[in-house]
């Protein structure tokens, strides 16, 4: 998305920091509103679509109702810009495309994940259990044999 947010709100909002400690003076001030202008372009997340000034605005928020200690001495705007990241920047997926598959459901139901399925007997080489998993989900069971017949 490329929303841009207005200087004159961005100023606003930093200079409302100051009730929890951000610097006063002018300097701070129009450098805090520029790192929201630079931060705030809108987003697409779980859903909800964010304007750029609602990023600002909840940012913003966000630090004055949530940091207990106010805003620190030193690391003031990395600790807001972190803030803002893990709102507004998901992690992308790994260019190669891996997917671990060993962090999803097993294909037996048994609710575990597949690197630990409870049918197979522990097997330290990882071809090896994918081998004897695969026979095993696959071939059914002799009680199961007894049903059909």
């Amino acid at each position: 998305m490329a929303d841009v947010l207005r200087f004159e709100l961005a100023k606003k909002l930093a200079e409302s920091l100051t009730t929890i400690g951000h610097p006063r003076f002018e300097a701070a001030v129009v450098a805090t509103a520029v790192d929201l202008v630079e931060w705030c372009k809108g987003a697409f997340i779980g859903g909800v679509v964010w304007s750029a000034e609602a990023q600002a605005e909840w940012l913003v928020r966000e630090a004055r109702q949530n940091w207990p200690q106010g805003w620190p001495e030193r690391g003031g705007t990395p600790a807001l810009h972190e803030t803002f990241r893990q709102k507004f920047c998901p992690p992308k997926p790994p260019a190669n495309g891996f997917v671990d598959y060993g962090e999803l459901a097993c294909i037996c139901e048994s609710g575990r994940k597949f690197k630990d399925c409870c049918r197979d007997k522990p097997v330290d080489d990882p071809v090896e259990k994918l081998r004897t998993h695969s026979e095993t989900v696959a071939r059914p069971r002799q009680k199961d044999l007894r049903k059909v017949q």
